[in-house]
């Protein structure tokens, strides 16, 4: 048996901002992902699916720091609300990057083993 490792891989993105995702999510955070966006069962036994609460929980998940600053120029920690608060453009760019990321991943595992990374049918 394997344990993920603590690492953390650094992306450029454009004008100089970066952001420092986790390289690899462990079984216990890509099953809080999953289910991230899951609300409640109705009445006839359909799921209710929050795209927002999966959105935010995605780059949650992944993120562990960013160049991101204020307007005054001070550092904002990554948080849930400083997430919330992106401007679309913003949180797609980030998106954009974790989804690259974990296709970069999955290719890898599948040269490696024949197999796709678990984990790979994950909505982005």
């Amino acid at each position: 048996m394997k344990f993920v490792k603590p690492e953390t891989v650094r992306i450029d993105l454009e004008d100089g901002e970066w952001i420092e995702i986790k390289k690899q999510l462990s079984h216990g955070e890509l099953a809080h992902l999953a289910g991230s966006g899951l609300t409640h069962l109705t009445g006839s036994a359909e799921f209710v699916y929050d795209m927002e609460r999966f959105e935010v929980t995605k780059i949650e998940s992944w993120l562990v720091d960013w160049s991101a600053r204020d307007e005054s120029g001070k550092y904002v920690k990554p948080t849930r609300a400083a997430i919330s608060a992106l401007e679309p453009d913003d949180a797609q760019r980030i998106k954009q990057a974790i989804d690259d990321h974990v296709t970069k991943l999955q290719e890898e595992k599948k040269l490696k083993t024949g197999k796709p990374e678990p984990g790979a049918t994950l909505p982005s």
